[in-house]
Order: structure tokens, then sequence, then C-alpha cells
């Protein structure tokens, strides 16, 4: 099977441990924050244009990427899944944000030894880059990623966070043993 996965908030904790510094920088209180994503309400609140936003924050992950806790199992699952054989995609939006985004994600990704086939960033069309990656499973935390790639008949998973815990249309996770348990069934149906 070939897995397409997002980095932030699908493998890492980003948003929780992004939270005390946005509500520093931006004046919100954390309570408003931890209910929504990142840039939505600095954005809005403080009627920042997207680029203001990314010049503003774009020190606060270089500084911060590599520390960002990764979410228990992802690291052991995604290494079983790639021993027993599937392709590991990782495709994130991760561009503007990061200073050096390609870089920085996959030495992120040796330092907390996470095995993968290839590293898709700026993946802003995400629909487009699973058709022609030929996903089977897209995995993400993102209401508009999963929507998009759901669209052109590809499975998704997305994964619960406080943001997205209202959304019902596609089967939700809230664990990486979860997604392991999908991927053995769905591999099951098909022998």
């Amino acid at each position: 099977m070939r897995i397409g996965i997002d980095i932030d908030d699908t493998i890492t904790d980003t948003w929780s441990y992004m939270v005390p510094i946005y509500s520093h920088i931006f004046d919100i209180p954390t309570e408003e924050l931890s209910h929504s994503q990142p840039y939505y309400n600095s954005v809005k609140k403080l009627n920042l244009t997207i680029d203001d936003y990314f010049k503003i924050m774009q020190p606060y992950y270089r500084e911060n990427t590599l520390n960002i806790p990764i979410k228990k199992d992802a690291q052991e699952v995604i290494n079983i899944l790639k021993k027993e054989g599937h392709k590991i995609i990782f495709i994130t939006a991760r561009g503007k944000m990061y200073h050096e985004p390609k870089l920085i994600t996959k030495t992120y990704l040796e330092k907390n030894d996470i095995k993968y086939d290839k590293l898709i960033i700026n993946a802003n069309d995400k629909a487009t880059i699973c058709k022609k990656e030929n996903i089977d499973l897209f995995i993400d935390d993102s209401y508009k990623h999963c929507q998009s790639v759901s669209s052109i008949g590809i499975k998704v998973l997305m994964f619960g966070t406080n943001y997205n815990k209202n959304i019902k249309e596609f089967t939700r996770i809230t664990s990486w043993y979860e997604v392991y348990n999908y991927i053995n069934k769905k591999v099951g149906e098909l022998s």
C-alpha cells in the first residue's frame, strides 16, 4: 500500500507545542487558541496578511521545530509499516512558515528515526500530489486536505484534534495503532 502522511499534527503535536508561543506573541488566550488552527485566529483577530503572519512566526518555527514532540507510537508504527513493505510518502504543506522546510523536516525525521520513501514539501494541493504518487491511503488532520483528497476517490483517515473534532465525514483516528489496525484490516480484505 502507498500511504501518504502529513507531518504537523499528524505525526507531531505541533499545535499544542506552539500554542503557548502563539498566545504570548499575539496576546490571544491559550483557551481560545486550543480549539482552532493557529493562523486562522491570529490572522483574523489581528487583521494580518498571511505573509505578515509567516514573517512573524518563521523565527519561532525555526527555533522550535526540532523540539516538537512526536505523537505517541507514530515512529514505531510508521517504521513497522515501512518494514512490512508499505511505501511511506510524507506530504506536507510546510513551506513559507519554515526556514529551509525540506532540510528541517528531513532533520526532524532523522532525529526521530522515522523511515520513509519520499518527502514532498510545499504541498498545498495534496489531492494532485496524492493522485500523481498513486496514494492508496492518505492521513492528515486538516479538513481542507482530507476533503480534497477524498474528492478524487482516495481513502482518507483524519487524525483527530481539538480543532477538527466536529467533523464526521471521514474515518477518524486518534492513535497510530488505530492506523496500523486499519491498514492491516484493509490489506487482509484485499488478500
